[in-house]
């Protein structure tokens, strides 16, 4: 996800996030949670999406 946004510090400046921030969420594989609306928007219009799992976010689950 950092990368499709054009890497770590790219990533920082849509996220309003600083560098180290982003290098930490890389080596945790854990984005910051108050990021996720600002980086789902940013992607989206790449036309690309990610898991919210990556946030830490639980998918709801589908009732049938």
């Amino acid at each position: 996800m950092i990368d499709a946004l054009g890497g770590t510090c790219a990533a920082a400046r849509v996220a309003e996030a600083t560098p180290q921030s982003m290098t930490n969420a890389r080596t945790r594989n854990r984005l910051p949670y108050p990021t996720f609306l600002i980086l789902t928007d940013a992607l989206s219009a790449l036309g690309k999406s990610a898991d919210p799992r990556l946030w830490g976010i639980k998918p709801v689950k589908r009732r049938v």
